[in-house]
């Protein structure tokens, strides 16, 4: 059988961090790239999660990206639907903000219900800072059926074993959490053309806080007199995948 990796360059550095205003530290800094040459781009929008959660400090809204992968990598055309979310901060402690992502989940829930109904075959991929982790009740919407989107089909999150086994793309208080993630629907483990192959936390040592208290941290972005150093205060997540 023929295997070739392909990387899709599903990484995203989130949260480049300004420290001018509030209003600032939440725009919403996710950063997607893809080639739309080789992957070329049918439609792209942008949905709010409405007014009480995308004009609040728990600012969030959902980038839609529909591309199709064709060419001479290809034996057939497939068309992927692709989700970039950025979900409510925990802004005021986890429990107290979590409504937010509930809602933020649900919404999104309803919207693969929706493009799972016109095109049940079609791939999904749903990325993004979720500002919870993959064991949190909110991201679990999303792996499990739903019973009030009756054609709603269950993703995997690629990345709660690594969170199962420590990994983190941040820290706070000496702890790691797994906030940025990708979640694949099902077609990618069992349908043709592209499958999943591995996920991964992109930590390389130049990313890493090299000193003091939070060395080791993601280097997060600041500014020293004239010098702007660092990255961000999350590491890039991405995932390979490979037609088979």
């Amino acid at each position: 059988m023929h295997r070739t990796a392909l990387p899709l360059v599903l990484i995203f550095l989130v949260f480049f961090y300004c420290s001018e205003s509030d209003d600032k530290k939440n725009e919403n800094n996710n950063f997607f790239s893809i080639n739309s040459e080789r992957y070329p781009i049918n439609r792209a929008g942008i949905i709010d999660f409405g007014p009480d959660l995308s004009n609040s400090i728990y600012k969030a809204n959902l980038l839609v990206i529909i591309f199709v992968t064709e060419g001479i990598e290809f034996n057939q055309e497939e068309e992927i639907t692709i989700f970039v979310n950025h979900w409510p901060s925990r802004r005021g402690g986890q429990k107290r903000s979590e409504s937010g992502r509930i809602k933020a989940a649900n919404l999104q829930q309803r919207i693969i219900d929706s493009v799972q109904g016109v095109r049940p075959d079609g791939k999904i991929i749903i990325l993004g800072d979720f500002n919870d982790n993959p064991t949190n009740k909110s991201l679990k919407l999303l792996t499990k059926k739903s019973g009030y989107c009756p054609l709603f089909k269950p993703l995997f999150n690629t990345m709660e074993k690594l969170f199962k086994n420590g990994v983190g793309s941040l820290a706070y208080r000496d702890r790691w959490f797994l906030f940025d993630q990708i979640l694949l629907s099902e077609k990618f483990k069992t349908g043709k053309g592209l499958r999943f192959l591995k996920a991964a936390v992109h930590n390389p040592s130049f990313l890493k806080n090299p000193e003091g208290k939070y060395k080791g941290y993601p280097f997060r972005n600041q500014i020293k007199g004239n010098q702007l150093l660092g990255y961000s205060d999350h590491f890039p997540v991405y995932i390979i995948l490979e037609k088979n």
